[in-house]
């Protein structure tokens, strides 16, 4: 009985330490050190790179400087917090510390705690790395800066994309990017047909109605707002896929089918300026309802 009953409280401890927020505590053990010695430059370098959020880095590291101006490692920890900030990163990933380094944290901050003395030695020294310069992979002209907050892949800040959850490389980008904005160049080259000869037969179909006094004009530019759905509805029906790439294969079906259908009146010796302005405002009024309806 005596065993089970010493057993159970040393278990639950155990999933206590496993299982709670390892920074936080750190945080806290470091916070406390600069209240009882605001000059002691290791809690703030070491509390300053356990701080996700920039800005709040960026406070704790200009006081460390005000503390010592002359400081080579506050230095270059504040002016790459500042860069960073600069670039619009506004939240950094924040490693796991060990769970041995936490249980030491906990140890000395009890020992301080019943103490109650100071001291401006490291207390971990290990949290406190050399910077080792890492290159982007893509850009292997420029260093780092950054990781990604999903797979922690290094990248510099051409190669990241600020999102909700922070910054991402184009893998995990392109990861999150729903199935139907995903289109290959297939369904690029049948959206450009798609625009074409729809976009032609109905500039045709709306040439009939210009002889009508006074509404024919009006009638053939609202053909291009109908158009404009048509193609839509036809890429959607058949195709099931949105986008940019999309939106432009269908714009250049647009201009395309306008530029065929004038030119046939060109081979015929007609040269109508009035008809090409039609044409242009036609496939201007089809392309931004495309646009609207497919992006």
């Amino acid at each position: 009985m005596s065993d089970a009953t010493n057993t159970q409280p040393a278990n639950s401890q155990a999933e206590n330490n496993t299982s709670r927020h390892d920074t936080v505590s750190a945080r806290n053990f470091y916070r406390a050190q600069i209240a009882q010695n605001p000059k002691n430059l290791t809690a703030y370098l070491s509390l300053a790179k356990l701080l996700p959020v920039l800005m709040e880095r960026e406070r704790i590291l200009a006081r460390a400087q005000r503390i010592a101006p002359d400081d080579a490692v506050v230095a270059q920890a504040l002016k790459a917090t500042q860069e960073l900030l600069l670039q619009g990163i506004t939240i950094m990933p924040v490693p796991r510390i060990p769970e041995t380094i936490n249980l030491e944290l906990d140890a000395a901050a009890e020992h301080y705690a019943q103490s109650n003395i100071s001291t401006d030695m490291p207390l971990i020294p290990e949290l406190i790395a050399e910077p080792v310069s890492v290159y982007c992979p893509k850009h292997p002209e420029a260093i780092a800066l950054l990781r990604c907050t999903s797979c922690d892949e290094p990248m510099c800040a051409r190669c990241a994309t600020m999102t909700a959850v922070g910054q991402l490389c184009e893998t995990c980008t392109l990861a999150r990017i729903p199935d139907r904005y995903k289109s290959r160049f297939g369904h690029q080259v049948l959206t450009f047909l798609f625009a074409l000869s729809v976009t032609g037969i109905a500039i045709l179909l709306a040439s009939l109605l210009l002889p009508l006094q006074f509404i024919g004009s009006f009638l053939f530019l609202a053909g291009g707002i109908l158009t404009g759905n048509l193609v839509v509805s036809t890429v959607t029906r058949f195709i099931n896929k949105r986008g940019r790439a999309l939106v432009l294969a269908a714009g250049i079906g647009v201009g395309c089918a306008g530029i065929l259908v004038y030119g046939r009146t060109l081979l015929f010796g007609r040269f109508d300026f009035f008809y090409l302005i039609l044409i242009v405002m036609f496939a201007i009024l089809a392309i931004r309802n495309i646009r609207e309806r497919l992006r």
